[in-house]
């Protein structure tokens, strides 16, 4: 939601894809546009994910079969990037990026270093991988977001193998200090 806000403050048309309508005052007063309808987001040209898991992001980009829904994937036009934010499996990213450019969109991986109150700062670490031209085109938003972006390559997973590689380098020095 910060990060949200702050593109949104920084002068960015922010249409916010929700599940629960509750959210939704909340969100409109951040500057955003909530929607329950993933519809609204498929005449975006970057369209920004931060989910918890593997699972949520390929929902969003597959679609359920369960309730109908479609996915990013069948819905962007061509050439409308992904940017996932999430924090999730290299084999999920490599899946994604696969998924996008078989319908002629971007796939960038971007996640973030920072918590909540980074996030509100701006002051998040942010590793980018996919397609230069892609992660060019995304590089606005990401000077918004974040202190600093780190491009580690073209391949989406690299991205995501560093973060889940900084995740275990700060939770086995946490350890150590514990002991």
């Amino acid at each position: 939601t910060a990060m949200a806000a702050n593109l949104a403050a920084a002068g960015r048309r922010m249409i916010a894809y929700v599940r629960r309508p509750d959210q939704f005052g909340r969100l409109e007063a951040l500057g955003l546009y909530p929607s329950t309808d993933i519809g609204d987001l498929i005449d975006c040209e970057v369209v920004i994910t931060m989910l918890p898991d593997d699972d949520a992001v390929r929902q969003i980009v597959f679609g359920r079969s369960d309730d109908d829904l479609d996915g990013l994937a069948a819905g962007l036009m061509p050439g409308a990037i992904h940017l996932s934010m999430s924090t999730i499996s290299t084999e999920a990213a490599s899946l994604l990026a696969s998924e996008h450019a078989r319908h002629g969109q971007g796939y960038v991986a971007a996640p973030v270093f920072g918590n909540p109150d980074a996030a509100k700062a701006r002051q998040l670490y942010i590793v980018a991988a996919g397609v230069p031209a892609d992660i060019e085109r995304c590089q606005p938003i990401l000077d918004t977001l974040g202190q600093r972006t780190f491009v580690v390559g073209a391949n989406p997973g690299e991205a995501n193998l560093f973060k889940l590689l900084g995740n275990m380098m700060s939770a086995t020095a946490l350890e150590m200090l514990g002991e």
